[in-house]
């Protein structure tokens, strides 16, 4: 598992992989998706009619993916009823994020929250909830929980020293 990186996820039950990638583009986040399923899974991503990846012939597991910031992460829950969300964003892209605040920040969500928690946790939420079409705006955002019409998460972050900040999400 060499370069796999392991790191402490503040949600109990879920486990964060990070693979930094080699290269840039989607060629590079694939290969690194790639690579995290065949060490990790011992098996590749299939992609279920929603569009959430899972592991194929792992019915035992329940992943989500996210590629950003330089890095691919998997996030993986060893009991399948909890499907795990995730994102992983570059905190460089704060500034780039409040310009565009307008399409995803809404009066519900947690104003002490910066544009990069709150896009990360909607992200991170919207794969949790696995509801094709659900619109940012509708998830709102708080320090622990992420709700949408008749969904429930819980969400939480970390940070990989300044490089990356990472929201994931777990529904209720």
């Amino acid at each position: 598992m060499s370069g796999i990186i392991g790191i402490e996820s503040p949600l109990a039950g879920i486990e964060l992989w990070l693979l930094p990638l080699d290269g840039r583009g989607r060629a590079a986040e694939r290969e690194a998706v790639d690579r995290l399923f065949r060490e990790l899974l011992g098996t590749v991503e299939g992609h279920r009619p929603d569009g959430a990846p899972f592991a194929v012939g792992r019915d035992d597991v329940a992943v989500s993916v996210s590629h950003g910031a330089g890095y691919a992460l998997l996030a993986l829950s060893h009991d399948p009823a909890v499907r795990p969300g995730v994102d992983i964003e570059d905190p460089c892209r704060e500034g780039q994020l409040r310009r565009i605040a307008s399409r995803f920040v809404s009066a519900a969500d947690d104003p002490s929250l910066t544009p990069c928690e709150i896009w990360t946790a909607k992200e991170a939420a919207y794969k949790a909830f696995g509801r094709r079409g659900l619109p940012l705006l509708d998830i709102r955002v708080g320090r622990e929980a992420v709700e949408a019409p008749g969904l429930c998460a819980r969400v939480a972050w970390t940070c990989i020293a300044g490089a990356a900040v990472i929201a994931i999400a777990v529904r209720r």
